[in-house]
């Protein structure tokens, strides 16, 4: 199951310290598991039929045995798209100081818990396909989302997502890092206004001109 949301950190004075996204990825080895579920339910279900034809031809043979047998193990074919699990967890996290870090790891690298660039080195953040198109092919959550560095490096923050999914998280991170660099760049204009007027120096007073 597929989740997507917002997520801020503000200190005790409501100020913003730090947005990102959480989200879910798609466990592709219960996708496996569910297609084996069916093949055997498959293969099960034509021995079963076999087994009701030969007893039906037999009177009085209890053909409605096989006949269930056909029926419950042929009843993955329906259910199996509608069964879904909680996804992996995912979360990207942009701090006020500039630090990037993702509480869940990232994508190839999962004891990776802080970027070794500042998030002001972000050029770009899209969708792209992050699995082989052999691989693609199996799988419509063939899709993830990376960030382009200024100078043209990348890195992988999500994996395992369908093409809309992929779409979702990348807005969604974009706007996060927007609405943090608009914050951090009102507030240092509103810091420039608050400065203090330099004070004024005082005339110093004049000695009194004594006119004989």
């Amino acid at each position: 199951m597929f989740t997507c949301k917002r997520t801020d950190e503000r200190d005790a004075g409501g100020n913003l310290v730090a947005t990102g996204v959480e989200w879910t990825e798609r466990k592709l080895w219960f996708d496996g598991v569910m297609m084996l579920v069916v093949f055997i339910g498959l293969i099960m279900t034509m021995f079963a039929v076999i087994a009701t034809s030969l007893m039906t031809i037999r009177a009085g043979e209890p053909w409605w045995i096989p006949a269930t047998i056909a029926a419950v193990c042929f009843s993955p074919v329906f259910w199996s798209n509608y069964v879904e699990i909680e996804g992996s967890p995912r979360q990207l996290l942009f701090h006020r100081d500039g630090r990037v870090t993702a509480p869940n790891g990232v994508p190839f690298f999962r004891r990776v818990r802080t970027f070794n660039s500042v998030h002001a080195d972000f050029a770009s953040i899209e969708v792209c396909q992050v699995l082989s198109n052999a691989e693609a092919q199996q799988t419509a959550y063939s899709q993830g989302v990376v960030i382009i560095m200024r100078n043209g490096e990348k890195a992988y923050v999500a994996t395992k997502l369908h093409a809309d999914e992929a779409f979702k998280v990348a807005v969604q991170l974009t706007q996060a890092l927007a609405a943090l660099r608009d914050d951090v760049a009102s507030g240092a204009a509103g810091g420039r206004g608050r400065q203090k007027p330099a004070a004024k120096s005082r005339p110093k007073p004049m000695a009194p001109a004594w006119i004989d």
